[in-house]
């Protein structure tokens, strides 16, 4: 009895390493997989993130643009109402009086440099 289990320890042995082997090997593979997806999962939160923050400027662009639109149109209204015709084409502004006097104004070319500051 003693000669098998001096004969059978080895291998019973050899199999328990092996096992803890293989073992070792799938809980790597399982951790680096969980981590792959956790760092997935953190770049698509972060990139929605930054897509809400590019479509909500992008609606307070639209609203400060409209108004803007509002407020020309209100001028170009008030400046009609006392004989001052404007008309704004691209970079030309042509203002015409009721004397059928015109005067033509082209804008710069260059375009001052606004800055921003970012806020996250």
């Amino acid at each position: 009895m003693i000669a098998f289990l001096n004969g059978a320890l080895p291998i019973l042995q050899a199999v328990f390493v092996l096992a803890a082997v293989v073992g070792g090997v799938f809980v790597f593979r399982s951790t680096k997989r969980t981590g792959i997806i956790q760092i997935q999962n953190d770049t698509i939160a972060a990139m929605q993130q930054q897509i809400d923050a590019l479509k909500s400027g992008q609606d307070t662009l639209q609203k400060e643009n409209s108004h803007l639109h509002y407020v020309i149109e209100t001028i170009s209204e008030a400046l009609k109402h006392k004989g001052i015709l404007i008309t704004v084409n691209g970079e030309m502004i042509t203002l015409e009086d009721t004397k059928s006097q015109s005067s033509v104004i082209r804008r710069s070319t260059k375009r001052p440099i606004i800055k921003k500051e970012e806020t996250l």
